[in-house]
């Protein structure tokens, strides 16, 4: 049986369509993926935090797990977008900010890439520089 859970997880809070964007851009890639929320009531800019939130939840997981994780007070800037595949074969999609902090201190990471934004990125969104998380 093929995993297809995303768990979101942001600072966005629930008040405007960032969250629904998410959504609807990984409904337009894999319309059989089933999203759930870790959550999105992370302090602004909190890294720690969202750190601790991602340690704190992703075993519960199946592997296979796609997490993605915005809690990014350096969008817009030259920070890189990472995905890391957990020891237990979790993937987390994220800001190269240090949110995977708490993870890597436990030794629970893997291995760890650069996704390159100029190609893995949503058609037409080339000149975002704010809202990364969906792009």
């Amino acid at each position: 049986m093929t995993n297809n859970h995303l768990v979101l997880q942001t600072d966005f809070g629930l008040q405007d369509g960032a969250v629904s964007s998410m959504r609807g851009v990984a409904y337009g890639v894999a319309s059989d993926i089933i999203i759930s929320d870790l959550t999105h009531g992370i302090t602004p800019f909190n890294i720690f935090e969202g750190s601790f939130r991602l340690f704190q939840t992703f075993s519960y997981w199946p592997a296979g797990t796609v997490f993605v994780s915005v809690v990014d007070p350096g969008v817009g800037s030259k920070r890189r977008s990472i995905i890391a595949e957990t020891t237990g074969g979790h993937y987390i999609v994220t800001p190269d900010n240090g949110t995977l902090s708490h993870l890597l201190a436990h030794g629970l990471i893997a291995s760890a890439r650069v996704i390159d934004e100029t190609t893995q990125r949503l058609p037409g969104s080339e000149k975002s520089s704010t809202f990364h998380g969906r792009d």
